[in-house]
């Protein structure tokens, strides 16, 4: 027995060095291994006789990987049970928000667990996840706004439950960024006017132009999409955007198109249309209060960013 235990505690001391040594330079260093003779440090021994070890130092889990010929090569996977609790992505969002993680660090959170190519940690797996919807160039936060649950359940360590779990969150928060001001609420900011227009105009994949109809105290009244047009423009001519405004007893109106690209940036044509609306709504006596891009989660306004009004005041 006393043998056994001298010959396990060299040869921990064996793969403890072997750590220490490769710890500061990962992936170098080769030897033959037909004279190898097993020395503290040799990377073969690494490669050869320790693809199953993983050790822990400080905050990092080591990984021997087996597959790469003539050196040792490990992966680092950290943990997250093996983080201090103030670094792990629960205790660091009830403390910090949300808004304070990392994307991965939030897929983690849903996922729960982790696995996948390597073992990967939660953190590590979503990670894996953002770089496999990321292929090709692609945007990976454009990819999951849309990702089904078989293209989820494609990427190594994601099944059925990890999903769902991915799915739902997304929708959910489709659905709090979608969610409208109830009618009756004042519109007083531009902000609450692009919440009360987001449900029909956010994340769509063709133009829209819509109207959100107001009373004279700047209640909401209703909205309603006036037209729908290709990828890249919408045709929206003024005198159906009043006709609709006349015919829903509006007295102040807020108008309002996306960009399915995600830019805010208005067009020339932005530009040239708001200009006309701006000469109609005198002419009708029903003032336009803004107009609004809506895009990618966001929203600009052309009231605020641009010298259209006060032109228009001036005339």
């Amino acid at each position: 027995m006393g043998r056994w235990r001298r010959s396990l505690c060299h040869f921990q001391e064996l793969v403890q060095a072997i750590v220490e040594q490769r710890l500061g330079h990962p992936g170098r260093g080769s030897c033959n291994p037909s004279n190898c003779v097993a020395k503290p440090g040799c990377p073969t021994v690494a490669r050869l006789f320790l693809p199953q070890i993983g050790l822990t130092k400080g905050n990092q889990h080591l990984l021997f990987n087996p597959a790469c010929p003539g050196a040792s090569t490990m992966t680092y996977q950290v943990r997250v049970t093996d983080m201090p609790s103030s670094d792990r992505p629960r205790e660091r969002l009830l403390a910090q928000g949300a808004k304070s993680l990392a994307t991965a660090e939030l897929l983690a959170i849903l996922l729960g667990t982790g696995q996948g190519p390597g073992k990967l940690s939660a953190v590590g797996l979503g990670q894996y996840i953002l770089q496999s919807l990321g292929q090709n160039q692609r945007d990976a936060m454009s990819m999951m706004r849309d990702v089904s649950a078989r293209e989820l359940m494609n990427i190594s360590g994601v099944g059925p439950a990890k999903a769902t779990s991915i799915l739902a969150a997304i929708e959910l928060g489709k659905r709090v960024l979608q969610a409208r001001p109830p009618e009756q609420t004042v519109v007083d900011d531009p902000s609450v006017a692009a919440a009360a227009l987001s449900h029909e105009l956010m994340w769509q994949s063709q133009e829209r132009f819509a109207v959100l109809f107001l009373d004279i105290k700047h209640r909401i009244l209703g909205t309603k999409v006036i037209t729908i047009g290709t990828a890249t423009e919408t045709l929206a001519h003024p005198r159906d955007i009043f006709k609709e405004i006349i015919r829903q007893g509006a007295t102040r109106v807020i108008i309002a198109h996306n960009h399915p690209s995600g830019s805010l940036d208005p067009s020339q044509e932005d530009i040239h249309l708001t200009q006309q609306l701006l000469e109609a709504a005198k002419i009708l006596g029903i003032p336009i209060l803004d107009h609004l891009i809506l895009g990618n989660g966001d929203f600009c306004s052309l009231r605020q960013i641009t010298a259209l009004w006060q032109e228009s005041s001036e005339l």
